[in-house]
């Protein structure tokens, strides 16, 4: 993998990487997995079928982890940028990042190390 696949690899929380994001794959994993569920379940009762009844559960997904995966992308931004930028905006990028999903954040940057 060359250095620019690499780099733009980091900004996609994954289960192949450091443990940090590891951690925080975990995290939006489940809440995948549940929003999956609900959706299904929803889609059932609003007499759904086939391929409606996937999109429906497909945007509970999107809904329920679309702020977590940006909120990481905005994090890894921050940290590649660290030495680029003045403190004010790696300032506000970390709590741009935060604001979308602070947990995830804790999670990539050790905060929630098990």
């Amino acid at each position: 993998m060359n250095d620019t696949a690499h780099a733009s690899a980091s900004f996609v929380l994954s289960r192949h990487t450091d443990r940090y994001s590891e951690l925080a794959y975990e995290r939006v994993h489940a809440m995948a997995v549940e929003a999956y569920g609900r959706g299904s379940h929803d889609a059932h009762h609003l007499d759904l079928v086939g391929q409606a009844a996937h999109e429906h559960a497909l945007s509970a997904v999107l809904d329920s982890v679309g702020r977590s995966y940006a909120a990481a992308a905005i994090d890894k931004v921050a940290d590649l940028l660290v030495d680029k930028v003045d403190e004010e905006t790696y300032l506000s990028l970390g709590q741009l990042a935060s604001s979308l999903d602070l947990y995830v954040v804790e999670d990539l940057n050790g905060a929630n190390d098990a």
